[in-house]
């Protein structure tokens, strides 16, 4: 384990920088793709089991591959790579075409000795435990600049946990991420099997990595969740859609330009019977006054759990985040409302919630005595509201944390600030 761990922290370093004369950064995200691509082609070098082989041809294929990567710069064959690459898509059922990333290719060759060096070093220690190597790289800090992108590929490791603390899938069930990113809510969850449907078809390529690299059964899809049309596949979901994912390709878009409810509305339709759903979302999806009023009154009715309004736990964005807890054909007679949402954020560069809150939230919503502002609002009570407001805000106040400052020490603040500006125009 901590040879992985050393391998995944050597090329960290090493990539982060891109060898111009200025190092400027490579954007934090293209950097972790590379990273877990180069953890993936270690595997695949070294456990013959994660080839999947079917016969003489896929056993060549990898030879000839292999070979290409012991032979130094000079002996890069593109055809070869593209062959093995294509190898893997069938064996795994991975989209054709997902795994030609120009990246890894401009690596091969710009830092062959690297690569060849690191992949013949400790080759009989190469039985560590890949996905939790790729957990700790998934969860690394990232630099302000770069969290917009790298969030795009995957859902803030603190949801993972309080999510599959909520869901707490079984291993004999199948567990979907309806936009599953880099599908780091895998290792996070132990299931029999995993659905991933991702709309980007390179970062579906990293998600299979990961699983395969997991040793995880999967069935990465590459389309918009928007337009999924499968139902009854999955026993719990984890549904966290980005913004710019757009609407569903039908002349049928009863919500309009709200992507939230298509999403909700498709998990609903993709749970069997009693399966289980946290959906991330923001606020305007809870008490929008548009035609997602009839899908909350529906939902309300026959599937809604528990709502949960925490602080905003996506860079880029003030907004809360909150929590939906949907169990298909559940028929609640009260709905549970937790108001997390001036929980202070342990790391602000990470956006991470206190371990002790998440546990907090999880007994709250498992009908245990807990720390948190919460209340259970009869159903009937919310149809009758205009609104039909999910809001948790509506139904339980937060701790008011504004106890405000004495009158002497807000005056003596400006005097010190208006002394300041004097002594900066005199000089």
């Amino acid at each position: 384990m901590d040879k992985n761990k050393s391998f995944a922290n050597d090329f960290i370093h090493g990539m982060l920088l891109n060898g111009g004369p200025e190092g400027e950064l490579i954007p934090y995200s293209g950097a972790k793709k590379t990273l877990i691509e180069l953890l993936f082609f270690r595997a695949m070098m070294t456990k013959s089991d994660f080839a999947n082989m079917q016969g003489q041809e896929d056993f060549n294929t990898m030879l000839d591959f292999m070979r290409m990567c012991s032979s130094g710069g000079d002996g890069f064959d593109e055809a070869i790579t593209t062959k093995t690459l294509n190898m893997f898509e069938m064996n795994h059922g991975i989209p054709c075409g997902t795994l030609e990333i120009d990246s890894f290719k401009d690596l091969l060759q710009s830092q062959w000795y690297l690569i060849h060096e690191t992949f013949s070093l400790n080759i009989s220690s190469l039985d560590g435990d890949y996905a939790t190597s790729l957990a700790d790289l998934i969860a690394r800090p990232q630099d302000n600049k770069d969290s917009a992108n790298t969030y795009l590929y995957y859902t803030n490791e603190s949801l993972q946990q309080l999510a599959a603390g909520i869901l707490k899938v079984k291993n004999n069930e199948t567990f979907m991420d309806c936009c599953c990113g880099m599908f780091s809510s895998a290792l996070y969850n132990d299931a029999a099997n995993y659905i991933g449907i991702e709309l980007d078809k390179e970062i579906a390529g990293i998600a299979a990595m990961i699983l395969i690299m997991a040793k995880k059964k999967f069935n990465i899809k590459h389309e918009n969740f928007l337009d999924y049309k499968d139902e009854n596949v999955a026993d719990k979901i984890l549904a966290d859609i980005p913004c710019g994912t757009g609407t569903p390709q039908t002349e049928n878009r009863p919500y309009g330009k709200n992507t939230e409810a298509y999403c909700i509305e498709n998990v609903v339709n993709a749970l069997k019977d009693g399966g289980k759903a946290v959906v991330v979302c923001f606020g305007s999806i809870l008490s929008k006054q548009d035609s997602s009023k009839k899908l909350r009154e529906a939902l309300t009715k026959d599937h809604l759990q528990a709502v949960v309004a925490l602080p905003p736990m996506s860079n880029g964005t003030k907004s809360n985040t909150n929590l939906i807890v949907l169990q298909k054909n559940c028929h609640a007679k009260e709905i549970k409302f937790i108001n997390a949402s001036n929980l202070e954020i342990k790391n602000k560069n990470r956006l991470t919630l206190n371990e002790s809150d998440i546990s907090d939230i999880i007994k709250c919503l498992d009908g245990e005595n807990a720390n948190c502002f919460s209340a259970s609002i009869p159903v009937e009570d919310i149809l009758k509201s205009d609104t039909i407001s999910w809001t948790p805000n509506n139904y339980v106040k937060g701790e008011d944390k504004g106890k405000g400052r004495p009158i002497e020490e807000i005056d003596k603040d400006l005097k010190d600030s208006y002394k300041e500006l004097r002594d900066l125009f005199l000089d």
